[in-house]
């Protein structure tokens, strides 16, 4: 690799790609967040029309089961006595923690693309260039284990796959990001934080979503259908999207 002293890096070029990224990540949380505000708000109202009005309540649930159930003996993609393959399980779970998924995505896609501003000015720029034209004609790198500080990302782990071609060593990405001013890092920090505290809600959740499918002794797509309709529903719009 190049030597590349840092006083040659365009840091106007760089801090504007820095603050864009930010403001990506910025509008993608606000966005969860509203998202997630919205169906708190839609539990709230439920259980208080429940409350409220129960037979009401009681009536329109009963109604979404129907038609699922109706559609679920109509249609002709899925036996319902038909064992659920452990892929299929595992699908199902997938899509019962969509929402868990979608916000860990959000921060592992900000660290990766802001890793790979921060690399990109130590490959050279005709390389690039190169890359960018005839992407299939190079590898890109492995990744490697990013360490963030103990400040803001509590000494946490993430494995880093910055969209570059397979340039820099390995071994070498966190010495090129240490020659940083430590203020850069501090946002890719806190994002690894909350990363990890995105896999740890998701993954309680899935825990206790399989713990269901296990106590309830849920084996064919009828137990499904029988126990968990709405999973069932989601499934199998799934595969019908697929």
């Amino acid at each position: 690799m190049e030597n590349i002293n840092l006083a040659d890096i365009d840091y106007v070029r760089l801090l504007a790609e820095i603050e864009s990224d930010e403001d990506e990540l910025k509008e993608r949380e606000e966005k969860q967040e509203l998202e997630e505000s919205e169906e708190q708000e839609e539990e709230q109202k439920a259980i208080s029309d429940a409350y409220y009005k129960r037979p009401a309540k009681a009536a329109a649930k009963q109604n979404i089961t129907r038609a699922i159930k109706q559609m679920a003996f109509n249609q002709n993609d899925i036996d319902l006595n038909d064992l659920i393959s452990q892929h299929n399980m595992q699908t199902i779970i997938d899509l019962s923690v969509q929402r868990e998924t979608r916000k860990a995505d959000i921060y592992k896609e900000f660290i990766n693309k802001r890793i790979t501003s921060l690399l990109k000015p130590f490959i050279p720029a005709s390389l690039m260039r190169m890359w960018a034209e005839y992407p299939s004609a190079f590898f890109v790198g492995p990744g490697f284990l990013y360490k963030a500080g103990a400040e803001y990302g509590g000494g946490l782990l993430f494995w880093a796959i910055p969209n570059l071609p397979y340039y820099i060593a390995q071994g070498q990405e966190m010495d090129i990001l240490n020659s940083y001013d430590n203020s850069l890092l501090h946002s890719i920090d806190r994002a690894v934080l909350k990363y990890s505290q995105a896999l740890k809600l998701r993954s309680d959740k899935e825990i206790k979503n399989a713990s269901f499918i296990i106590r309830k002794g849920i084996r064919t797509y009828f137990d499904l259908l029988k126990f968990k309709p709405t999973w069932f529903n989601m499934f199998y719009k799934n595969l019908k999207a697929e």
